[in-house]
């Protein structure tokens, strides 16, 4: 097997693993959908982020440092989970979705909020494993590893998606509580995946136990939304044009900003 890079770095066929049952997911999901997105528009979700990528990068390169300079034992657990990886990770797909998405003519269906929430978890899922498969690969054990692992997360992200879209399509319809259901789609992804990443670094919260329950709750999240899919088509709204968008995207940035810190330290007290 001819290997795309040198010296200990993973072969096409070990880099394909990472994509395909990403392709195979999305592939679903829109055989499932009646009413059917462009191609390019998912696409273009797809491919931005791969984009996120980069600032994710450079605002990694100055959080770490100061959480590990100034954080210790359970506050850099939790500061490390719920702000550092959950909402730096969040906020970047939301912002897709929100700024992206949120204003096309083509989001007119609580079901185009599963669609588009699919793919941008897949989509950081994919981006974010390639730097596991290049920085980590070592041989076949640790590729084992890899697809044990990385498999699951990007599950996790699929759901956290699902989450994010419903809830940001969900907003279209109504009036009053549009800003409370925006900050809810990215509220609760921070907090289910700032959960995870908690349990599973500090070893402290009810023995990762809290990791097997989300895992059931991913899979049954997203088995449901494919066989219930064409049901959300009937949950239609309008196009509105705003001239808030980005005023709202700002208050809502700050609200799963102040969110992530808030909860951070509450779990940065538990021992």
């Amino acid at each position: 097997m001819i290997s795309i890079l040198q010296n200990n770095t993973p072969s096409f066929f070990y880099l394909s693993l990472n994509i395909i049952p990403a392709i195979l997911l999305i592939g679903l999901f829109l055989l499932r959908e009646k009413n059917k997105e462009p191609i390019t528009m998912v696409l273009s979700t797809f491919a931005l982020t791969y984009i996120i990528i980069i600032p994710l990068d450079l605002l990694i390169t100055i959080v770490d440092p100061f959480l590990v300079n100034y954080f210790d034992n359970q506050h850099f657990y939790s500061l490390n989970a719920f702000f550092r990886a959950a909402f730096l990770e969040e906020f970047l797909k939301f912002s897709i979705i929100f700024l992206f998405v949120y204003k096309s003519t083509y989001f007119d269906e609580i079901s185009d909020g599963v669609i588009y929430g699919v793919t941008v978890g897949l989509g950081y899922a994919v981006a974010e494993n390639y730097n596991y498969l290049i920085y980590d690969y070592y041989g076949l054990e640790p590729m084992i590893k890899f697809i044990e692992n990385r498999w699951w997360a990007l599950i996790g992200h699929v759901s956290l998606g699902i989450i994010m879209g419903i809830l940001i399509a969900k907003s279209r319809l109504v009036k009053f509580k549009k800003n409370i259901i925006l900050s809810l789609s990215l509220v609760v992804p921070i907090f289910l995946h700032g959960l995870h990443n908690y349990t599973f670094d500090s070893k402290v919260l009810f023995e990762n136990y809290v990791d097997y329950y989300i895992f059931g709750f991913d899979i049954i999240l997203i088995t449901g939304c494919l066989i219930f899919l064409p049901k959300l088509e009937t949950y239609k709204f309008k196009y509105e044009t705003t001239n808030s968008l980005y005023k709202d995207f700002i208050k809502i940035s700050l609200v799963g900003f102040i969110f992530s810190l808030l909860i951070a330290i509450i779990f940065g007290f538990i021992n």
